[in-house]
């Protein structure tokens, strides 16, 4: 799910280790970090990325 206003705003998914991923718009501010198989949530936002 993502915030109204931020569906049609750029976003960047970065792998980072471990399973672990952060979104960021293209200016490098971060929305959500998380983790695959695990719910991600905050500041509007909530993903799930299955392994």
């Amino acid at each position: 799910m993502f915030p109204k206003s931020h569906i049609d705003a750029p976003m960047q998914l970065i792998a980072g280790e471990a399973g672990e991923f952060t979104i960021a718009n293209l200016d490098g501010d971060v929305f959500l970090t998380g983790k695959v198989n695990v719910r991600a949530s905050g500041k509007g936002f909530s993903l799930y990325f299955p392994s």
